[in-house]
């Protein structure tokens, strides 16, 4: 994972982790210099009823 950031940051793109499932996943991929994340250590997935709750409980969310 880490080799493949790299090459990603070489060449002048983004990287997002997908599959986050755990603490210690997000902040070791967050080590390497990842900034954006998916998975189950987040959110599960949801209904649009229970994104706009989420959304409206949240006061410093950057993105979803």
């Amino acid at each position: 994972v880490e080799s493949t950031m790299v090459y990603a940051f070489a060449l002048g793109l983004g990287v997002t982790a997908e599959g986050v499932e755990r603490r210690e996943e997000a902040s070791t991929l967050a080590r390497l210099g990842c900034r954006e994340f998916q998975g189950y250590f987040f959110a599960r997935p949801m209904n649009l009823a229970a994104l706009t709750k989420l959304l409206g409980d949240q006061q410093d969310l950057l993105a979803v």
